[in-house]
C-alpha cells in the first residue's frame, strides 16, 4: 500500500497506537485487579506500565524494519500516540478514575520520588494524586511536571527506537490539545507538532460510537468564530514543522462546505507545514461508496468537490503566508492555570483573557510559541484572504484563486473588488464557491480555469412514488433534557429521523440516492479575455454540453455567470474556457 501511495504522491501518517488493547493473559503487562485485558485502547495505561512501553518500542521497531524501502518517501512520519497524555488524563479525570490498584503502585512511587526531591513530600498525599481541583497549589505544580516528565520520557523512549531503525523519518508524539500548554515540554524533542480539529464532531448521548443513537448543532466554523482554527494556530511552535493530521465537519452538517477551503487559507496565512483530513474511510468495502459514510470523505458530495481544489491551494501557496509574526511565552504558572481550567480546544481565548495575544491575532500575522525572540517579520505584501468575523465570511482575492465562503443575504450583490457574487432569493444563504485558475496565469488572463459551488446533501428514505430526500430535523428532547435546559442553556440539536420508522438513521446504513442542495447565484469575474464558455461537469468530472449563452454574459471588465439555475443541467462544478478572440 505504501508504494501505491509513493505512485500516487501520497504521504503517509503511520500512527503506531489508536486503539491497541493490551491483553496482559497474553503480553504479561500489569493487570487491571480481575480484568483478563484491560479499557478500550488502553488509554493512558500504556505510558504507565514499563513492559507495555517496550513492547510498543519492539512493535515500532519490528514494523519499521519491515518496511524499509518500501513506499519511500511516501511514510513520511510516524505518530506515537493518538490524543493521549497523562496530564490529558489528569485533565480529564482518568488518571483518578482509572488508575487504581496495580497500576497506581508504579506511578505513585516514580510521583513520590520526584516529589522528594523537588518539594517538600509532607504536603503530598502518600495514597492519592493530587487533585486538579484541590487548594494544594505547590503539590498541583509539582504534579503537572512530573507529568510532563513521565509523558516525554514515554515519547522520548519510543522515538529514540524509531531513530535507532528509520533516522530520516518525521516523528510526532501526541496532539497539543490533549495536554495543553504542558505539551509543548513532554514533545520539546519531537520532529514536529501537530494537532487535531472538528467542527460540530458528533455527539453520541448514551454510548460512543453507536451510529443509530448520535446528534449534531449543525454549527458553523465561521459562525461560531473559527475557535479551533484560531486555538490550534497558537499550538504551533516557531522552531518546528506544524501540521493538523486531522480535521473535519462531518456529514449531514450543512454547512460542511466550509471545512476544506477555510482549513487550506488559514493553514496557508499561518505557514502551517501540512494537512490530513480525516479521513478518506476506515473501510476497504467502502473505497466506492456512493453515499456519505459519517466521517469519510468518499461518498460526500459536497467535500469531494472542492477537495483537489483546497489541496492545490494549499500545496502551491496560492494564498500566501501573512507577512508578520508574533510569538508568545509562558511560565510554569500559567501552564498550571491552563491545566486547572481544562484548556484544550479553547486556547485562544484563554491567551487573550490572559493578556498574551489576542484570540484574534492569527487572522493578522502568523503566531506561534517561541522561547526566544524572534527575528523582524519580513517585507510587506499583500494580503490575498481576509476572515470577516462580524459578516462570517471568508474571501480569497489572491492572484490564481478568488472566492468566498460564508453567509451571504439573498438578492444584495456582494463586491469584492476582482470578483461580485448574488445569491438568489430562493437559496438558503450560504455558500462555498471558489474560481482557481487551471494553467498558473492571474484569473484575469487564465485561459482554463475551475469554478466549483457545491451545495448540502442529503440521502433518502423510500416512498410510494419512490426515493425522496430526507433532511436534517430538530431533535425533541425529552422531559428530562426539557427539565435541564431550564438551568442549563444548550444548543439545538439535530439528527435524520427515518418517517417509516420513526427512529434516528444509521450513519453507516445509509439509502441512495444523494440529493445536493441547489446554490442559485450570479458571479461576476474579470478577465481580459473576450468569450467565455462554461461547462458544467458530471459527477465524474466529464463534460457536459455548455451553458447557454443567455447564462454568460460578456461585460466591460470581464463575465457574469448565472448559476445552477433551474433550467440548467444540475452540477456544482464548472470547467471555464476563456478565448482572447
Amino acid at each position: 500500500m505504501l508504494e501505491q501511495f509513493r505512485q500516487q504522491g501520497i504521504y503517509a501518517d503511520l500512527n503506531l497506537h489508536v486503539v491497541y488493547q493490551f491483553r496482559p493473559t497474553v503480553d504479561h503487562t500489569i493487570a487491571l485487579d480481575d480484568e483478563t485485558a484491560l479499557p478500550n485502547q488502553s488509554k493512558p495505561f500504556l505510558i504507565v506500565d514499563d513492559l507495555a512501553i517496550q513492547l510498543q518500542a519492539r512493535y515500532a521497531r519490528g514494523l519499521l524494519d519491515a518496511l524499509k524501502g518500501a513506499g519511500e518517501p511516501a511514510l513520511a512520519l510516524v505518530e506515537i500516540n493518538n490524543e493521549s497524555s497523562l496530564i490529558y488524563a489528569w485533565m480529564n479525570g482518568d488518571l483518578h478514575r482509572m488508575l487504581t490498584g496495580p497500576f497506581k503502585d508504579p506511578l505513585m512511587a516514580r510521583w513520590k520520588r520526584f516529589a522528594a526531591a523537588k518539594i517538600n513530600s509532607d504536603i503530598v498525599d502518600p495514597k492519592t494524586f493530587p487533585p486538579l481541583d484541590g487548594n494544594n497549589t505547590r503539590a498541583q505544580l509539582s504534579f503537572l511536571k512530573f507529568l510532563s516528565q513521565e509523558d516525554k520520557r514515554y515519547i522520548d523512549f519510543i522515538s529514540d527506537s524509531i531513530r535507532d531503525i528509520a533516522p530520516r523519518l518525521l516523528i510526532i508524539g501526541t496532539q497539543m490539545s490533549f495536554g495543553g500548554l504542558a505539551n509543548f515540554t513532554s514533545m520539546s524533542e519531537m520532529d514536529a507538532l501537530d494537532n487535531h480539529f472538528y467542527v460540530d464532531h458528533y455527539h453520541f448521548p448514551n454510548k460512543m460510537w453507536k451510529w443509530d443513537d448520535w446528534q449534531i448543532t449543525d454549527s458553523s466554523s465561521i459562525k461560531s468564530r473559527l475557535v479551533p482554527l484560531l486555538s490550534s494556530a497558537y499550538y504551533r511552535s516557531f522552531d518546528k514543522p506544524y501540521l493538523i493530521t486531522e480535521f473535519n465537519q462531518p456529514w449531514p452538517n450543512r454547512q460542511s462546505a466550509e471545512i476544506l477551503p477555510e482549513t487550506a487559507v488559514f493553514a496557508s496565512m499561518q505557514d502551517w507545514s501540512g494537512l490530513a483530513f480525516y479521513d478518506y474511510t476506515h473501510s476497504r468495502a467502502d473505497y466506492t461508496a456512493t453515499t456519505p459514510r459519517e466521517f469519510s470523505l468518499v461518498g460526500d458530495a459536497t467535500k469531494l468537490i472542492q477537495f483537489g481544489q483546497a489541496a492545490w491551494l494549499f500545496r502551491t501557496r496560492a494564498v500566501a503566508p501573512l507577512c508578520g509574526a508574533a510569538a508568545y511565552t509562558f511560565d510554569d504558572h500559567l501552564a498550571m492555570v491552563a491545566t486547572r481550567q481544562r484548556i484544550t480546544n479553547d486556547l485562544a481565548n484563554f491567551l487573550q483573557q490572559e493578556g498574551t495575544l489576542t484570540a484574534e491575532a492569527p487572522l493578522a500575522v502568523r503566531v506561534g510559541y517561541s522561547a526566544r525572540n524572534l527575528e523582524p517579520p519580513f517585507a510587506s505584501c499583500d494580503i490575498m484572504a481576509r476572515f470577516d468575523l462580524k459578516a462570517y465570511q471568508m474571501i480569497i482575492d489572491a492572484p490564481t484563486v478568488k472566492g468566498i465562503t460564508g453567509y451571504v443575504k439573498p438578492n444584495e450583490e456582494y463586491d469584492y473588488r476582482s470578483f461580485r457574487v448574488t445569491l438568489r432569493g430562493d437559496s438558503r444563504g450560504f455558500l462555498s464557491l471558489m474560481l482557481s485558475a487551471r494553467d498558473g496565469l492571474p484569473v484575469e488572463q487564465s485561459h482554463q480555469l475551475l469554478l466549483t459551488l457545491p451545495g448540502y446533501t442529503v440521502t433518502s428514505f423510500q416512498t410510494e412514488r419512490g426515493p425522496a430526500p430526507l433532511d436534517l430535523a430538530r431533535r425533541i428532547p425529552n422531559w428530562m433534557e426539557l427539565l435541564f435546559g431550564l438551568f442549563k442553556s444548550k444548543p439545538i440539536e439535530w439528527n435524520l429521523v427515518s418517517p417509516l420508522h420513526h427512529h434516528t438513521v444509521n450513519l453507516r446504513s445509509l439509502t441512495p440516492p444523494v440529493w445536493m442542495e441547489y446554490v442559485p447565484c450570479t458571479f461576476t469575474f474579470r478577465s481580459d479575455a473576450r468569450k467565455l464558455i462554461v461547462y458544467p461537469l458530471s459527477k465524474t468530472g466529464a463534460r457536459m454540453a455548455p451553458l447557454k449563452e443567455k447564462f454568460v454574459k460578456k461585460i466591460s471588465d470581464g463575465f457574469s455567470i448565472d448559476l445552477q439555475s433551474g433550467s440548467q443541467p444540475p452540477s456544482p462544478w464548472y470547467e471555464l474556457d476563456t478565448f482572447s478572440s
